[in-house]
């Protein structure tokens, strides 16, 4: 290396050196840190000396001071001992001093005041008003706030043209260029000449990923951070975090008749049958069973009860779980009907049928099952003179009774009834009518062969109603006047009740 160029390269870095030493004092008389973090070695070394020298100085300095006198002849005033607040690495210039309290002071007093230590020197009053006052590169915004301001504007020690300063707690510092990791600057030149890193204010170009609904962003010099002020439904704000709030702990019913389940967040209720949880308030409910339409829970009445229900049936059936089952009265009280007749046991009822048959010197009864017994004309049996008359005579040659019963209606074609014959057709002419029953032609005959018909309902029936058809099938015989041969007769006693209970 040629001479004068050692002797150009040491002038430059004893240069400086000495601006740094000079930052370092500065630093050191306002009681800042002696670190300085973006700078070369040398900068760093003499900024660090400087700065912990004049510290030592300052506090030299302050213990030395002699106390405050005051004249004898000079009435005191009261005072109010204001204590001014120490920076992390030492005291400031200003000391500890006694400040007059104004006997007419307008508004707060500075013991009701508390000034940020940060930014400044504590409380004084001016013109009657108490007022923080601001540690230098701070200036007063309101009476109590001192916000930091933009020391390479303000101050007259700016750095060399090729290197860039940025203002740090209103303390200018240079550096070779503007810090990019995980900062944010814009590089700016003022009229002078002087290259500034200007801060991004994140917060209020909403740069940030602060949450918007729970925190503040707070712009911090090259950054910003996040403060949480609030915290979402669920979370209580301890100690600046957000914690979940445990509301089965908080709240031991808020569940009414269910159990609390706690998680991240919230909570939810576990219910007990018969219950559910509100949608809105999520406290266990009754649930009205009968109010249900997509399903129907008891045959005929329910009764909604506390976490369940009742069901009820009409007379004439009992109650098995949710079911109407039909009480077969003629088995319960086999007594219910007259001696002689036959109890026709119907969907929630019952009814009483006469076995008789027309002359009982003439006919004998027939038993069947599961229905009244039948009559059959026993001629052979009469005496001789009776014989002719008992054969001829116009009463039936059989009565046979035939019992029907539906639930709550008839289908159309939903009774019918079969019946066919063999006699020899070129003697006799059968001939079938319904004699009762059918006054409203509900009811009707069909042929369905040269010896055959069906008996049919036309119309719907609807409960509950009783039928009692009588059907007559004569036996003409095929000689002149068509004499009457024989007669058969059937009653059906047909029963639609006023309920379906079978159709689930």
């Amino acid at each position: 290396m040629e001479p004068d160029t050692q002797v150009e390269e040491y002038r430059t870095i004893q240069k400086q050196c000495c601006n740094c030493c000079k930052d370092g004092h500065r630093a050191g008389i306002f009681g800042k840190s002696c670190i300085l973090p973006f700078a070369d070695e040398y900068c760093k070394v003499g900024f660090k000396n400087c700065c912990e020298r004049a510290k030592k100085d300052q506090q030299s300095e302050t213990n030395t001071l002699p106390p405050p006198t005051r004249k004898p002849t000079q009435r005191p005033r009261p005072t109010t001992k204001v204590t001014l607040p120490p920076t992390k690495e030492g005291t400031t210039k200003a000391i500890q001093k006694i400040l007059s309290t104004p006997s007419n002071v307008i508004g707060r007093k500075c013991s009701d005041v508390k000034c940020d230590p940060k930014t400044s020197l504590g409380c004084f009053y001016a013109s009657r008003f108490a007022k923080c006052k601001c540690k230098e590169g701070h200036k007063n915004h309101g009476r109590f706030f001192c916000k930091a301001e933009n020391a390479c504007y303000t101050s007259k020690n700016r750095c060399r043209p090729e290197h860039f300063c940025i203002s740090v707690h209103g303390v200018p510092r240079c550096y070779m260029n503007c810090p990019t990791t995980n900062r944010r600057y814009t590089k700016t030149k003022l009229s002078n000449g002087q290259q500034v890193c200007e801060d991004v204010d994140e917060c209020k170009e909403n740069l940030h990923r602060c949450n918007a609904e729970t925190q503040e962003c707070i712009n911090t010099v090259g950054g910003y951070r996040c403060k949480n002020v609030r915290c979402v439904q669920g979370f209580r704000m301890i100690n600046g975090r957000c914690k979940d709030v445990d509301e089965c702990l908080d709240e031991p019913s808020i569940c009414g008749k269910g159990q609390c389940q706690n998680y991240h967040g919230s909570y939810y209720c576990e219910c007990r049958d018969g219950y559910s949880s509100d949608p809105t308030t999520k406290v266990c409910t009754d649930v009205n069973e009968c109010a249900i339409s997509s399903r129907k829970y008891c045959d005929y009445k329910c009764m909604n009860t506390e976490g369940s229900f009742e069901c009820s049936c009409p007379k004439g059936y009992r109650i098995m779980g949710e079911d109407c089952i039909d009480i077969d009265e003629c088995k319960k009280n086999p007594g219910i009907c007259p001696s002689g007749s036959f109890c026709f046991n119907t969907h929630g009822s019952y009814q009483c049928i006469e076995q008789k048959c027309p002359d009982m010197e003439y006919y004998a009864q027939e038993a069947r099952k599961g229905d009244p017994m039948a009559c059959k004309k026993v001629c052979d049996e009469a005496p001789l003179e009776k014989k002719m008359q008992c054969e001829l005579g116009r009463t039936p040659q059989s009565i046979k009774r035939v019992t029907y019963k539906y639930e709550k209606e008839i289908g159309v074609e939903g009774f019918i009834y079969k019946y066919w014959w063999s006699f020899p057709r070129d003697k006799y002419e059968v001939k079938v009518t319904l004699k009762s029953g059918h006054e409203h032609g509900r009811f009707r005959i069909i042929k369905t062969g040269p010896e055959s018909i069906r008996i049919e309902n036309q119309s719907k029936v609807y409960g509950p109603r009783r039928f009692q058809l009588v059907m007559h099938m004569d036996v003409l015989q095929r000689v002149q006047g068509s004499p009457l041969r024989y007669r058969y007769e059937t009653i059906f006693f047909i029963d639609v009740s006023e309920h379906n209970f079978s159709w689930r």
